[in-house]
C-alpha cells in the first residue's frame, strides 16, 4: 500500500509538473476521490496510516502549487495586441492596448474593417480608462466609424473594492444603467432601479468560481418567460488586462465571447461553449494555447442546428510580460512630471536626473502627431512641447528614457 501511494505521487507531480496549463480540474477531482476513500478509512480504523496521511498532505501541496502557478502566469501577462488570424473576415478585428509605467491600462484601440449595408467600411474605436482611488471610475468610449455611439461608462465601488453599479451616459443624460447583487462575495444578480435581485436575472457557479449557468426572465412577448444560459470553460486561467474587478465592462472585440462578457468577466477560466436549453443556435470557442496554459488564439464559432449553418473566424492573443509584483513601477519611471496638465498650450515634461531620448505624443485613436515643436534643457532632462495648435480633448504622451519608456495622460483644453 505504501509503496503504490508513493508511485502515485511521483506520477501526480511529474504530470502536474510538466504541465503549466497545471491540470487544476484533476486536481479536485483527485482530491474529492481521495477524501471519500479517507472517509471510508476513518469508519473502519479510527486511525488512518501515516503513509496516507503523508499521501494526502503531498497532494493538497501539489494542488495548491498548481493553482498559484496559474495566478502567477496569469499576473505575469498581459494582453498586448489581438489581431485577426484566418482570411475569412478582412483585417477584423485589430486592438492593441496601451499600459502606463505602473502597468495601468490607459486605452485600448479596436482597428479592423466591418460589413455594414453591404460595403466594407473601415472601423476604429477606443476606449480611455481613468481611475479613481486605484479602481477605474471612468471609461471614455470613441467611435469614429459611428460618431453618434460615443459615450462614457462610470462606475461605482463598495469601500471594499466590491463594483456594485455601473452607468453609461451619453450627452449628459444616463442611458443604461445596471446594479449588482453579491452573496459570499460573488454577484450573483443584476437589476435595475426599478427592481429587485433576483426578479428578472441571477447566476449560479461551480466549485471552480465559474458561472455555469444565467437565468434571466425574457420580456417583450406575448407570454414573459425564464430563460436559462449554460456555459462551458476549460482549466486555463483566463487573460488579462490587470483590471479584472471590472466584470461590467465589455472585453475587446475579437477576445471571446463578447456577448457574454459579464459571465466571462466574473468566472474564473475561458468559456468554451454558450447555449440554452432548447435547439436555439449557440456558440462554441476553441482555444491554442501558449507555454504558460495562456490562450494564444481564440477560434470563434456560431452554430445553428436547425439550418446545420457553421460560422467562425479566429483571433491570435499577444501577450506584454510584466515583472512579478505587476502594479509597482520603476521609481526611474515614476519620477517623470507631465504638466501642466490640463494645459491650454505648453505642456513641460521632467525626468530628473535621467536623460529623455525622444517624446511622442499621440491622439485617443493611436494616432502618432507630427510636427510639435519642442525646447530641450541642456542634458535634455527637461523637454517642453508646445500643443496651443491641437484640437482640445485627450492625447498621450510617450517618454522615451535610457531606462525605458513611460505613457502619460494629459488633456487639452
Amino acid at each position: 500500500m505504501q509503496i503504490r501511494l508513493i508511485w502515485y505521487a511521483i506520477l501526480f507531480y511529474l504530470v502536474c509538473y510538466n504541465n503549466k496549463n497545471a491540470m487544476t480540474e484533476l486536481c479536485y477531482m483527485l482530491l474529492s476521490y481521495l477524501q471519500n476513500k479517507m472517509n471510508s478509512t476513518l469508519k473502519i480504523n479510527s486511525t488512518p496510516s501515516t503513509s496516507l496521511i503523508v499521501f494526502f498532505v503531498f497532494i493538497g501541496v501539489i494542488t495548491m502549487n498548481c493553482v498559484i502557478a496559474q495566478q502567477n502566469s496569469k499576473n505575469k501577462f498581459l494582453i498586448e495586441k489581438i489581431y485577426d488570424d484566418s482570411s475569412q473576415l478582412p483585417e477584423w478585428c485589430f486592438a492593441e492596448f496601451i499600459y502606463d509605467n505602473e502597468n495601468k491600462i490607459l486605452s485600448s484601440i479596436d482597428i479592423g474593417e466591418m460589413f455594414e449595408q453591404g460595403k466594407l467600411r473601415p472601423l476604429k474605436q477606443v476606449n480611455i480608462f481613468e481611475y479613481e482611488n486605484g479602481r477605474v471610475s471612468k471609461v471614455i468610449h470613441k467611435d469614429s466609424t459611428h460618431f453618434m455611439f460615443d459615450y462614457d461608462w462610470h462606475f461605482f465601488y463598495t469601500p471594499q473594492g466590491q463594483l456594485i453599479r455601473s452607468e453609461r451616459h451619453k450627452d449628459g443624460y444616463m442611458t443604461f444603467h445596471e446594479n449588482y447583487h453579491y452573496q459570499n462575495g460573488r454577484v450573483v444578480s443584476i437589476y435595475g432601479d426599478g427592481t429587485m435581485p433576483f426578479e428578472y436575472d441571477r447566476f449560479f457557479y461551480d466549485n471552480a468560481g465559474n458561472i455555469t449557468e444565467r437565468m434571466q426572465f425574457i420580456t417583450g412577448t406575448a407570454i414573459p418567460y425564464w430563460r436559462t444560459y449554460y456555459y462551458e470553460y476549460d482549466s486555463n486561467p483566463k487573460p488579462s488586462f490587470g483590471i479584472d474587478y471590472l466584470f461590467a465592462l465589455p472585453q475587446a472585440i475579437g477576445m471571446g465571447p463578447t456577448l457574454a462578457h459579464v459571465e466571462a468577466g466574473l468566472s474564473k477560466n475561458n468559456i468554451t461553449k454558450i447555449y440554452t436549453s432548447d435547439n436555439a443556435p449557440f456558440h462554441k470557442f476553441n482555444y491554442t494555447y501558449n507555454e504558460y496554459g495562456l490562450p494564444e488564439t481564440v477560434e470563434t464559432m456560431f452554430i445553428d442546428p436547425e439550418y446545420d449553418f457553421v460560422f467562425s473566424y479566429t483571433n491570435r492573443v499577444t501577450y506584454k510580460q510584466v515583472e512579478v509584483g505587476i502594479f509597482e513601477p520603476r521609481q526611474e519611471l515614476a519620477d517623470v512630471k507631465v504638466y501642466p496638465n490640463p494645459t491650454t498650450g505648453e505642456l513641460k515634461i521632467e525626468n530628473g536626473e535621467l536623460k529623455i531620448n525622444n517624446v511622442e505624443i499621440f491622439d485617443v485613436f493611436g494616432r502618432k502627431i507630427e510636427g510639435m515643436k519642442e525646447r530641450r534643457s541642456e542634458g535634455v532632462k527637461e523637454v517642453v512641447l508646445d500643443i496651443s495648435g491641437l484640437s482640445a480633448g485627450i492625447y498621450f504622451v510617450k517618454i522615451i528614457t535610457e531606462k525605458g519608456v513611460a505613457v502619460k495622460k494629459v488633456v487639452k483644453q
